[in-house]
């Protein structure tokens, strides 16, 4: 059976695969203490655009639900669409007029926007419409999200890609 172990030596940190029934250790790879610091710092920064994108998301879909007098989901639908123009339009500029290493588009689009938009939420609010029997309701949060999403990104790329 293998055995994931790792030693540090000289400012490396190596990692060593043991398989057990030979007592033998093989090395699989060598990282680098400045490639660790860089992954490190990546992940942080990826988390931390998660957390902004959780909370921007929170106060968002709150907003918006509290100024509603439905049990509908505008809230999620908004936060959902906008996420889509968002993404459309970010994604569009970073293409055409704002160069990002690819290390920040994975922090924006997979660490800010991945915890933005929510679409389980949606899926699962859809489901507990469906579950209550409110048919119209469900079939209408389905379209206005889908339909409205996809309208969304196509705006934010058509904007980005003119300015």
């Amino acid at each position: 059976m293998a055995k994931e172990i790792s030693a540090y030596s000289m400012g490396r940190i190596i990692l060593y695969d043991t398989v057990s029934a030979k007592g033998r250790i093989h090395k699989l790879s060598i990282i680098n203490e400045k490639e660790t610091k860089s992954m490190l710092q990546k992940i942080f920064y990826l988390a931390l655009a998660g957390a902004a994108g959780t909370l921007v998301r929170y106060f968002l879909s709150t907003i918006v639900q509290k100024n509603v007098a439905t049990h509908f989901p505008f809230g999620t639908a908004a936060v959902n669409i906008i996420g889509c123009l968002l993404f459309g339009l970010i994604w569009a500029l970073t293409q055409n007029k704002f160069q990002i290493s690819p290390q920040v588009r994975i922090i924006i689009f997979a660490g800010f926007f991945g915890a933005f938009t929510t679409f389980s939420a949606y899926i699962f609010e859809t489901n507990h419409l469906m579950g209550n029997a409110q048919w119209l309701h469900a079939t209408g949060n389905c379209l206005i999200q889908n339909i409205l999403g996809m309208c969304a990104i196509v705006i934010g790329l058509t904007i980005g890609s003119l300015i």
